[in-house]
């Protein structure tokens, strides 16, 4: 394996806290790009996050760790296939309960958590929506990383972060209702139009070809 003497993104992250709209365009470009050529290699990334993303000594970033993708067994199916259970027998009341602990904290307090949130082991922050729902999805669910990524870059902190993994399943499920700004950030009306492009139902979501022309990335 290369050595990325570049350390990753996460710990740029940690680092900076937030990424200006142009590193943010950079690093969103060479991903795409990245995440393009493992699909024309015939697989799924389908563990997309901060960490995987490795930054070489030229600047350039590199993907790793590829334990969950498809054609790939690994230990962690066993959290995929808890969350996915879990997501099956979601009640209304289940929500409510997430309503309340988000009126206590509020969305601002992600901030303050990040340096805890960083590496943890297991989560779903990045798993697109159909992977919980254990629909048929295809490729179009690292198209989904991506989306909370930038965010994560651009707002500093991941979209659907809740104080266990559970809950981060919860809010992934209802995404319209917590893919929001807090009040204090800075996002361009291209950023937020593109981030939405690719936090949607499959369906909707665009992929490597209308990536590369949206207006962000002119």
């Amino acid at each position: 394996m290369e050595f990325c003497g570049g350390g990753d993104l996460m710990g740029m992250l940690r680092q900076r806290d937030l990424l200006t709209d142009s590193e943010a365009r950079f690093y969103m470009s060479e991903l795409a790009c990245a995440i393009h050529h493992v699909h024309e290699l015939g697989f799924v990334h389908r563990d997309l996050k901060p960490d995987n993303i490795l930054i070489a000594i030229d600047g350039h970033i590199r993907l790793c760790d590829f334990g969950l993708a498809k054609s790939f067994q690994s230990v962690n199916d066993q959290n995929l296939g808890n969350w996915q259970k879990y997501v099956a027998t979601l009640r209304e009341e289940d929500f409510e309960q997430l309503d309340k602990e988000d009126d206590e904290n509020g969305v601002e307090k992600g901030h303050l958590d990040r340096k805890r949130l960083f590496s943890t082991v297991g989560t779903p922050d990045y798993m697109a929506i159909e992977v919980l729902y254990q629909k048929g999805y295809d490729k179009m669910v690292d198209w989904w990383s991506m989306g909370v990524i930038m965010f994560e870059c651009l707002v500093g902190f991941a979209p659907f972060h809740a104080k266990d993994p559970l809950a981060t399943c919860r809010k992934i499920v209802r995404y319209e209702k917590y893919f929001k700004l807090p009040s204090d950030a800075k996002i361009s009306k291209q950023a937020m139009d593109l981030m939405k492009r690719l936090v949607c139902p499959a369906q909707r979501r665009i992929g490597i070809d209308q990536i590369q022309k949206h207006p962000w990335f002119k």
